[in-house]
């Protein structure tokens, strides 16, 4: 049997159960919680770095943090367990690489081809549409100049040529197994009846008759990911003001919008646990509105195990379900911790809103009414964390980013607020779309005025800025050391 069909995680885990249930009397079920977890992830991380070394090497390199963890703990069911699980996670982002490679390459191999499918994202770009569907054998991506295609169409291609390029940050984000460098459309079926990506189309056509380019496209692009739209010129503006991230429905703005919004309904006077239920209510249909994409769903697991936590009120607790919430998205897909950048930021941001009062001022010159200074401080702290990635993954920095961002940022939960009741009045009738669309207007003209004048300054941003991995590390190992010490004081 091949290693490309084996499943050594399995084989590891159901191992690592009879240790689990023998560690119980040495720990507490918090204690086993929180370190198992985080020796999942820690394992995944390995193996993201070090997936091309032999399986004895990656063994001895558990093993050696095996013993220190004994050393440390001096508790061999406890350390063996984490032992098991660490290196069953090393396993499962090996096996993982090792599929998608034999994939790319048993599809390349043979042309031409005829695929099948549905497509399930389209973007511009030169008047080009990239196009994606979906497959039995995995995503295919190709390019045409045939317009009227949409979201959910079925769609025939024969493909007679393929790139062979392999990125496994494509890969983690769309599950894309090649991309088909000369294609043919056979056949097309329209859907224009049902499902998501017809709510989807509906969606961004209402958007676009009630408000004025490029006001519609942030809009679109906040409440449905629909970047496609932007002018060259917008897209350049969020370039150098460092806020692409920040107007696009990605798994960073989602997570700020679940905090900003459970802070609004907890200064109507509702309770913890009320604002609690309403503000995951609000989420989740908003999600189910949007569309079920994948970086938007993780961020509203992630959002609502950090809003549960906040119940219990600690912060203990929190990094217990933060990890958890990780450690669930990574069995279904290990290649996101490193190769997903909306993974990384809505966790980083995350962590940054757990720990704000470590990274953020007080604010004490700002009016606390309306919540505004905790919302203030909230993403100052999300900034803070996120932005030395962010530099890392775009080859360039933007030096106006940081206040660009505490300007900004807050006011995009309240947009995205205001564009529900958009898209909601629009299956109505689309005079009243247009009248509550005034409302986000005011915010967004303000937003792209604003945006417009600071890209405008010659300093606002440095191009071909590339920083390494090695100098950004650093901030987040202090930071990390600070977070443990004290979830690890909070804990005993």
């Amino acid at each position: 049997m091949s290693f490309a069909t084996f499943d050594p995680p399995r084989t590891v885990l159901t191992s690592g159960r009879i240790l689990f249930i023998l560690i119980v009397q040495y720990m507490s079920a918090g204690k086993i919680f929180y370190y198992l977890n985080a020796a999942l992830i820690a394992g995944v991380s390995l193996g993201s770095f070090l997936y091309g070394l032999e399986i004895w090497v990656l063994f001895f390199i558990v093993f050696a943090l095996f013993i220190i963890l004994y050393v440390w703990k001096r508790k061999v069911f406890f350390a063996s367990a984490c032992f098991f699980i660490a290196f069953a996670g090393l396993l499962f982002v090996r096996h993982a690489v090792v599929n998608y490679e034999n994939l790319h390459v048993q599809t390349i191999s043979q042309t031409p081809q005829i695929f099948l499918g549905h497509i399930t994202d389209i973007s511009i770009k030169k008047s080009q549409l990239l196009i994606r569907i979906k497959t039995p054998s995995g995503t295919i991506r190709f390019s045409t100049y045939e317009h009227g295609i949409r979201e959910g169409d079925k769609i025939q291609i024969r493909c007679n040529a393929f790139s062979e390029s392999f990125e496994l940050a494509i890969v983690a984000t769309h599950k894309q197994i090649a991309f088909c460098s000369d294609a043919e459309i056979l056949t097309r079926e329209s859907n224009k009846q049902s499902g998501l990506p017809y709510i989807r189309n509906a969606l961004s056509i209402i958007l676009f008759k009630a408000l004025p380019s490029p006001e519609s496209d942030l809009l679109a692009g906040m409440l449905l990911g629909k970047q496609s739209n932007f002018s060259d010129d917008l897209d350049q503006v969020l370039q150098r003001t460092g806020t692409t991230h920040v107007v696009v429905l990605s798994g960073f703005n989602i997570t700020i919008f679940a905090f900003v919004i459970n802070s609004l309904f907890r200064r109507t006077g509702l309770g913890l646990k009320s604002s609690t239920i309403a503000s995951l209510i609000v989420i989740w249909l908003f999600i189910f509105l949007v569309g079920f994409s994948a970086p938007v769903v993780r961020a509203g697991i992630l959002a609502s195990f950090m809003l549960l936590a906040r119940v219990r009120g600690r912060p203990s607790s929190s990094i217990a379900l933060l990890l958890l919430s990780a450690s669930i998205m990574l069995f279904e897909n290990p290649l996101l911790l490193r190769w997903s950048l909306s993974f990384q930021l809505s966790f980083l941001a995350t962590i940054g809103v757990l720990y704000q009062d470590v990274l953020s001022p007080r604010f004490l010159f700002i009016s606390t009414r309306f919540g505004i200074r905790e919302n203030l401080q909230t993403t100052f702290a999300a900034t803070i964390m996120t932005a030395p990635l962010i530099a890392l993954s775009f080859g360039g920095v933007s030096l106006v980013s940081l206040f660009t961002n505490m300007v900004v940022l807050p006011f995009v939960p309240l947009v995205m607020a205001l564009g529900v009741p958009v898209l909601i009045a629009g299956f109505l009738h689309q005079s009243i779309a247009l009248i509550l669309g005034m409302f986000p207007f005011i915010f967004l003209r303000f937003i792209t005025s604003f945006l417009t004048w600071f890209s405008g300054l010659p300093f606002a941003y440095i191009q071909n800025f590339h920083i390494s991995f090695l100098v950004i590390m650093p901030w987040y190992g202090v930071f990390g050391f600070i977070a443990f010490r004290r979830s690890k004081k909070q804990q005993d």
